[in-house]
């Protein structure tokens, strides 16, 4: 059981800092749909692996599982992108009409950038332990499996968020859109 409430804890942890990185980037009333998150997820997940692995490495051991097995996992999620739902959420994070949607690409790029400083930033190495045994406990699940989990960790800490916000007065920083009825 020990280990479940573990893992629980680290997916909990790697969806909640990657929401938090990228809520200060949401423009304002934009919903963003389940599609849109998994799309999300499965393209930042490469760079939030690999940036987490750059903050931790020093501190795991030259045998953690992020040290040894990192680039295997990153490669993983290249074959699992939805870019029709990407571009849609790129527009919803970047809704800069200036900005052709060709070039989405670049700006996807600019802002998994971005939120891997902020992930850095809010990354305590005493983390890191924890995020190296989840993605181990992860590893045996398919690329579209682990987004999954990520997904819907990510709305629940997203709907969590909201509850707290409308709880202040304030409208959510990012607001999922409702599942037609």
């Amino acid at each position: 059981m020990k280990t479940n409430s573990r893992l629980f804890a680290g997916v909990a942890m790697l969806a909640s800092m990657t929401q938090v990185a990228g809520a200060a980037m949401i423009a304002p009333h934009a919903c963003i749909t389940p599609a849109e998150v998994r799309a999300g997820m499965a393209f930042l997940a490469p760079t939030m692996i690999r940036g987490v692995r750059a903050k931790c490495a020093t501190v795991l051991s030259p045998n953690a599982y992020l040290n040894r097995q990192g680039d295997r996992l990153v490669n993983r999620f290249a074959v699992i992108r939805d870019p029709v739902a990407l571009q849609s959420l790129i527009g919803k994070v970047s809704p800069n009409k200036d900005i052709p949607s060709s070039q989405n690409g670049a700006m996807a790029d600019i802002i998994a950038a971005t939120l891997v400083v902020k992930l850095q930033n809010a990354l305590k190495p005493t983390n890191c332990p924890a995020i190296d045994l989840t993605l181990s406990l992860l590893d045996p699940l398919p690329a579209e499996n682990m987004v999954e989990l990520l997904q819907l960790v990510g709305t629940e800490v997203a709907r969590g968020d909201a509850r707290k916000s409308r709880s202040r007065g304030r409208a959510p920083d990012i607001q999922l859109c409702e599942a037609a009825k």
